[in-house]
């Protein structure tokens, strides 16, 4: 029995591991000038300075909207003060946006999740470097936990492209959006099954360490 549970657990680890942890699509996200993609980035919090070490520190980060019951109140049992999504960051031609993952009924299961910045900033690194840089796309990367579980969407798109729309859209009616299909057409782009630790934006060039890339 428990030879059998381990298999499993290696089959579902399998199956896990092979989902794509990044999209880029030119059709979807168009493409940001890369210098107005850096300086998005760079409005991140603690990009540019983290004098209280507060990059790598736990917080929450929630979405009232998809509260059940709806923007009920919410206890913070960190020190750091919580995150409310949506976010976006916008420098010129380049929007970045973190939203909470939702699955392909636009469902949002998750609305509260614990994660630290460090974490968005490799996300929003990593389509920088994989999609922007080297398909001359914007993109979106799913950050997940340790199990894979699927937490928040990192999305780098140009303003005016059609995800701009989908984004209106979800401004107004409330409904998640599903990172692997955003306009209900299916997977658009190019999927890349991608580990990354250890990223950090210096300007206009990208700092890599510990980064694969799996095909």
């Amino acid at each position: 029995m428990i030879r059998l549970h381990a298999l499993l657990f290696t089959f579902i680890t399998l199956v896990l591991a092979r989902e794509p942890s990044l999209v880029c699509s030119l059709d979807v996200y168009g493409q940001p000038q890369l210098s107005d993609g850096a300086t998005a980035a760079e409005k991140l919090p603690h990009v540019r300075d983290d004098p209280d070490g507060e990059l790598k520190e736990w917080r929450i980060f929630a979405e009232p909207a998809s509260f059940e019951p709806r923007f009920r109140p919410l206890k913070n049992p960190y020190k750091n003060s919580m995150v409310q999504l949506p976010l976006i960051w916008r420098y010129r031609s380049a929007r970045i946006a973190l939203l909470p993952y939702a699955d392909e009924t636009g469902k949002v299961h998750s609305p509260t999740v614990t994660l630290d910045w460090k974490s968005i900033q490799e996300a929003a690194l990593s389509i920088f470097r994989f999609c922007l840089e080297s398909k001359h796309s914007g993109g979106v990367w799913v950050v997940r936990d340790l199990f894979r579980s699927k937490l928040v969407s990192v999305f780098l798109y140009k303003s005016g492209s059609p995800f701009e729309n989908v984004m209106n859209e979800y401004m107004l009616a409330g409904k998640g959006i599903y990172p692997f299909n955003p306009r209900g057409k299916g997977l658009e782009g190019i999927s890349l099954d991608i580990t990354s630790s250890e990223a950090t934006f210096r300007g206009n060039q990208t700092s890599l360490a510990a980064m694969t890339e799996e095909r």
